[in-house]
């Protein structure tokens, strides 16, 4: 037998594959249990309340005593009715904030949390950047900081907009000081005024630091701890920095202030020391002519000069030199062999002429003439009894076909080179300053006019100077004359058809 049944409540169906009777017991059961569904569906219905019904307040179990427990639609409450507000004992225009753990209480005193930061000795800190904006007339933003003059001096003003939306001055009293870690930054036209105490660094001896720079791209390099491509002031201790050496400060200066050109130091001061240093040209007084490292307008004081590694003279020096130069020089000494001159009692100074020997003449019968030997003079202060070193050039040998220089004459520190010999092609080439020391160059001593202050030459001449070269192939003498027939030291000698003379020997002439 089949037993199919409805989907919803399972009432028995028929099947064509059961027997008729068990069909109909089936339906049987069917109906019965159709009939006690809807029964008990009538039931319900008779029961249930309208669509459009009302109901009392009693009706609804326990909704009065719930509605008296409400407060009324349009109550108020007072501050400390509320359970987690507690503002016992607070005094008036104190703010309530969150408490710790929770609830609302009593803030803290804002008035002197601010005096405490902005009018105290204590700096304020400000993390991030300062705006400070100029006045544009209205304040109409509600947010620009002003300084202003406030009857005593300059002082500083916030604007403010207030609940109403009027805008508001708050002044601010910064004696206190004002700590920044970020940066404050100034439009093009805005200005400032440095207190009494001035502004102070972050000193740190091995580190260099920035004062000042032409542009906020031109900054030391703080990385590399030089002056990277800094165009203005700059402070360092000698011994600070790295990297590129003349990108930093000055070695063994100690502090020092800088000017710098893309990094570069060109104008230094020492703190330590008190040196000064210019990479170029000092005026003093007057702007620097071109090529002068220093010009002065007016008069220049000093203790002593060096020059060229040599201490120039003092006044009182130079006083004794023109007093001494203005003493009449009415005597004069020939030292006529090398050897020493002893200064007489009261001498303290001299003028000395040394003439070196003459270069010797060529090979005979080339006719070219050696060179006269160099004459340099010179003013020397001089201590009675002293014995002075003299050397008395001798001249050279005729015919040697070379360019040797002849001997050198000295007195003191004052050295005349002797001449040059000729060769069969070219005559000697004459002593220059740079072959001398010592004095003054004043040319060759064959042609220097020294015998208007000295005895009338005589036939022993020879006694005046030194040593004359040796001649050749004749019986010449080597002595040289001038067209007058005067006597010529240092001459250079000569070459003939069949002979050569030597140069005449040097001279040291001391006037006094």
């Amino acid at each position: 037998m089949l037993t199919p049944t409805t989907a919803n409540r399972g009432y028995q169906l028929p099947d064509p594959e059961n027997e008729l009777d068990t069909d109909v017991q089936r339906l049987i059961s069917a109906l019965q249990a159709i009939d006690g569904d809807v029964a008990s569906l009538l039931i319900s219905v008779s029961q249930a309340a309208l669509v459009s019904h009302g109901h009392v307040i009693g009706d609804v179990t326990g909704l009065q005593a719930a509605l008296e427990g409400k407060a009324a639609a349009g109550h108020t409450h007072a501050i400390n009715d509320l359970t987690d507000v507690d503002i016992t004992g607070a005094p008036a225009g104190r703010p309530l904030t969150t408490q710790v753990g929770g609830g609302v209480g009593i803030g803290p005193d804002w008035s002197a949390a601010i005096a405490g930061k902005l009018d105290a000795a204590g700096p304020t800190i400000v993390s991030g950047y300062l705006d400070i904006k100029p006045y544009n007339g209205s304040y109409d933003d509600g947010s620009q900081l002003q300084s202003y003059y406030n009857g005593n001096g300059r002082s500083w003003r916030v604007y403010g907009k207030s609940s109403t939306g009027a805008v508001v001055p708050i002044d601010l009293d910064l004696t206190g000081g004002v700590q920044f870690t970020g940066d404050i930054l100034g439009e093009v036209s805005s200005k400032g005024v440095i207190g009494r105490a001035g502004l102070a660094g972050h000193y740190a001896s091995s580190k260099v630091q920035g004062i000042w720079s032409i542009g906020d791209q031109y900054r030391i390099d703080e990385t590399a701890n030089n002056f990277g491509d800094h165009f203005g002031l700059v402070y360092a201790y000698h011994a600070a920095g790295s990297g590129v050496e003349n990108r930093l400060p000055i070695a063994n200066w100690g502090h020092q202030i800088l000017l710098t050109s893309d990094g570069i130091p060109f104008i230094g001061f020492s703190l330590t020391y008190g040196h000064g240093w210019f990479a170029g040209q000092v005026g003093v007084g007057k702007l620097p002519g071109a090529g002068n490292q220093v010009d002065v307008a007016g008069n220049v004081n000093a203790d002593s000069f060096t020059v060229g590694g040599q201490p120039l003279p003092t006044g009182a020096q130079i006083a004794a030199l023109e007093s001494a130069m203005m003493k009449p020089l009415t005597n004069v000494a020939v030292v006529p062999a090398s050897g020493t001159w002893v200064v007489p009692a009261g001498v303290t100074r001299v003028f000395a002429v040394v003439i070196g020997g003459g270069g010797g003449g060529a090979p005979p019968n080339t006719y070219f003439s050696g060179s006269a030997g160099a004459a340099v003079v010179g003013h020397l202060t001089v201590t009675p009894g002293a014995s002075m070193p003299v050397t008395v050039g001798a001249g050279n040998s005729g015919g040697q076909n070379n360019y040797n220089f002849a001997g050198s004459s000295s007195f003191g520190p004052i050295t005349a080179s002797g001449g040059r010999n000729a060769s069969s092609g070219a005559s000697g080439p004459p002593p220059t300053q740079a072959d001398c020391a010592g004095g003054r160059f004043v040319g060759s001593g064959a042609y220097v006019d020294f015998y208007a202050a000295i005895t009338p030459f005589t036939a022993d001449v020879e006694k005046w100077v030194g040593q004359g070269g040796v001649s050749v192939n004749i019986g010449h003498s080597p002595i040289a004359y001038d067209i007058n027939g005067a006597y010529l030291p240092g001459a250079g000698g000569k070459s003939g058809p069949s002979w050569s003379t030597g140069g005449v020997g040097g001279a040291v002439f001391i006037f006094y």
